[in-house]
């Protein structure tokens, strides 16, 4: 994979009030929305058709505009990452069992009755 030295977006305006952003669609598999952006005119000149369509729809103008001041603001090490998510993991237990024992004790104490209508995957059919 090359470097990327400069990103390219298409950019939807607003006339009437100075607002900008991004131009997306929504995937075609239905996962989410995906921006129209790249690092290259190559990927830009693929998404042009759907973008066309976009203006048309909505009646907007779009500009494809390039962007190419590069600063690293942050860098993610997976380490780090896996590191927190085992504290977040933890955390989580910890307070799952908390909440288990305070069930436990308002059990105990008779302010809740246990449940013991049997789930789906525990009927034998």
């Amino acid at each position: 994979m090359p470097k990327i030295e400069e990103m390219y977006a298409y950019i939807s305006s607003d006339k009437d009030t100075d607002d900008e952003g991004i131009v997306g669609f929504q995937s075609p598999r239905g996962h989410g929305w995906t921006p129209c952006v790249g690092a290259d005119m190559d990927r830009m000149e693929s998404l042009r058709p759907m973008v066309e369509l976009i203006a048309i729809r909505t009646g907007k103008t779009i500009t494809l505009t390039k962007f190419s001041t590069k600063t690293v603001l942050e860098v993610i090490e997976p380490e780090g990452i896996k590191e927190y998510l085992a504290h977040e993991e933890r955390a989580r237990l910890i307070k799952a069992l908390d909440h288990a024992e305070e069930i436990n004790g308002f059990l105990e104490a008779g302010y809740i009755k246990e449940d013991k209508t049997p789930k789906e995957d525990q009927i034998d059919e």
